[in-house]
């Protein structure tokens, strides 16, 4: 048995490098960890793990900092199987290249984690072992981890690299992204995530199982690379697996779509999105069907006569590991919600209902009046609620609002960021202050929520932010230009921060919800401002707050989609208007008469 007592990790901050350091730290080994900027560092980790920021592709540059180990235990991938195929070779095999470059400089043994992706059109047939050769492959994710394997066994051959290569099954367990976290995401959305029956051998591996295969491989005195699959062998059905998540995670039961089907439509989607150049994956992709649409059962049997690998969760183990997480989840979502603009309009509505809920509330406002009217007037529980003064433009104002509540140790559960405010008037007219104003407020008030917020969603593994935008930011509306500019400005950050948490494979959801005209007083200062803003009031009614909160509180709540157009139908028309300015110069004179007469009327009414 070779020594351990010191390693670097790569990919230490993601789901299977925490588990590793986790268990390198019980037992006494010197850590090192490669982080990427920004990254969140695990609480239990201390100063007990030595920290090194830095790009997997330029690792030798970091080798000073990173000091003598003995082993190196590379991680670091791009984990899906869509996107661009330089970006997965950039990161993956340059990453390899790099790693194993450092491990021959500081003569470390190098253990490398790839994927039972590697097989490629070997998988879904059944029994696998190392020694059977690989297949085609389907994504550049599956390509990457044979080149992955590749570079490694040619190092070993050419320059006598000590290298283990451990291919690991399906992984699973608390913080998973591909199979508990999107599982149980498809079963809240009524999407199947079942293929066929689903009455075959899920390939589970998990991840306690693989670090423990992956330290006694570091501990092995091998003569040879070795390569070893990794995975439970409990022989557990796809079936069996998600039947038992829905269960322990109070999600409805998983619905499953014809095998063949999802054979036939992986190709066609895949082809489509390639086309479309569409950053999400398609819903069925041809890895996808490979893992989950037929058994792979993947042999242990050279690494429990080698390593002496053996299993150290069991299935059951496994499931009540993630039913006590998950009821610790139950408990804790009803503690603490933080909303902003919580005195008037939508979010003081929405406020009054999560109480209503048997939520506890941070609610937050520009002045302590405006939420002691609210709370007042509302007759919310004070038991359950706290008014606090926030100016959302404030950055620091957020971080010491949270380390106040933090130090109380309140988690939350969700942001609602719904502060926003409104100028009308031309945009020839409007003064650069009147446009910044709402920049500040309608953008940069969710922006430093979620700046604030997301280190500790991304500390418990959970959290969902749902900011507020507007059909004002599906493109220009002549009369609130800056109003307009800003919501489009939320919309993309909101939309693009939740593919970034997707594309790592973030269990945090971020959800966009841009609804039409809504009855608050934003649109009784916009009746009494001249007639710029008649294109906001065209529509034949403004919608509720009632309306508009029972989405929220409901299918952005619940099913956490990225965007919601409210109401659905318009939604989709006024981005049409939004792609060509001209085509919609023509629809606005037209509309812009009705709305002049909806003003006119409202200030009758009003009079």
């Amino acid at each position: 048995m070779a020594d351990l007592k010191s390693a670097f990790v790569t990919g230490a901050g993601g789901f299977i490098g925490r588990h590793l350091v986790r268990e390198l730290l019980a037992q006494q080994v010197e850590v090192v960890a490669l982080m990427v900027p920004n990254e969140p560092v695990p609480e239990e980790w201390g100063d007990r793990v030595s920290i090194v920021i830095g790009d997997v592709r330029k690792l030798v540059d970091l080798a000073d900092d990173i000091g003598q180990v003995d082993t190196i235990f590379h991680l670091a991938a791009v984990v899906s199987d869509w996107g661009a195929m330089q970006h997965h070779v950039d990161i993956t095999v340059a990453g390899t290249e790099q790693a194993i470059a450092l491990a021959l400089q500081m003569d470390a043994a190098f253990i490398v984690t790839t994927s039972v992706c590697a097989y490629g059109s070997a998988l879904a047939k059944g029994k696998l072992t190392e020694d059977m050769p690989v297949g085609t492959v389907s994504s550049p994710y599956d390509f990457c981890k044979q080149e992955q394997e590749r570079v490694t066994l040619e190092a070993v051959k050419q320059q006598q690299l000590k290298a283990t290569i451990v291919r690991p099954g399906n992984v699973f367990g608390v913080g998973s992204g591909p199979w508990v976290n999107m599982m149980l995401e498809m079963m809240q959305q009524g999407k199947p995530c079942l293929m066929g029956s689903g009455e075959w051998d899920a390939g589970l591996c998990h991840v306690n199982n693989l670090v423990a295969l992956m330290l006694a491989a570091a501990r092995a005195q091998e003569q040879k690379c070795e390569i070893y699959n990794a995975a439970d062998g409990f022989g557990v059905t796809w079936k069996t697996y998600l039947e038992r998540l829905s269960i322990v995670a109070g999600a409805p039961a998983p619905k499953s779509i014809p095998n063949m089907v999802a054979k036939l439509a992986a190709p066609v989607l895949e082809t489509i999105g390639r086309w479309r150049k569409q950053e999400e994956r398609p819903a069925v992709t041809t890895q996808s069907y490979r893992l989950v649409g037929g058994a792979n059962e993947f042999c242990i049997d050279k690494a429990k006569a080698q390593l002496g690998y053996q299993p150290v969760v069991s299935f059951e183990q496994a499931m009540q590991e993630l039913a006590d997480h998950y009821n610790h989840i139950a408990q804790s979502e009803a503690d603490w919600v933080w909303v902003t603009g919580s005195a008037s309009g939508l979010g003081r509505y929405l406020t009054g209902q999560l109480l209503q809920k048997g939520h506890r509330v941070l609610a937050t406002d520009l002045t302590q009046d405006g939420l002691d009217n609210a709370a007042k007037d509302e007759a919310w529980d004070l038991d359950r609620v706290q008014l606090e003064v926030l100016n959302v433009t404030d950055l620091d104002a957020w971080q010491q609002l949270f380390k106040k509540y933090d130090e109380q140790g309140v988690s939350f559960s969700h942001l609602l960021n719904v502060a926003g405010i409104i100028r009308p008037g031309y945009s020839f007219e409007n003064t650069a202050r009147e446009v910044g104003l709402q920049i500040d407020v309608n953008v940069m008030g969710s922006v430093n929520g979620c700046d604030t917020l997301l280190p500790h969603f991304e500390k418990l593994q959970r959290g969902h932010i749902i900011n507020i935008a507007s059909y004002a930011g599906f493109g220009p509306v002549p009369g609130v230009v800056g109003y307009a500019a800003s919501k489009a400005a939320i919309r993309s950050f909101s939309n693009g921060l939740a593919l970034d948490l997707n594309m790592a494979g973030s269990p945090i959801k971020v959800s966009c919800v841009c609804p039409d005209l809504i009855a608050t007083p934003m649109l009784d200062h916009q009746v009494g401002f001249g007639d710029h803003s008649r294109l906001v009031f065209s529509g034949s009614r403004p919608l509720t707050t009632e309306e508009v909160a029972a989405v929220v509180l409901g299918e952005v709540w619940h099913k956490q989609p990225i965007q919601v157009a409210v109401p659905k139908v318009k939604g989709f028309f006024v981005r049409l208007l939004g792609i060509s300015p001209d085509v919609s110069s023509r629809v606005y004179q037209l509309m812009a008469k009705r709305g002049v007469k909806n003003l006119e009327k409202i200030r009758r009414t009003n009079a």
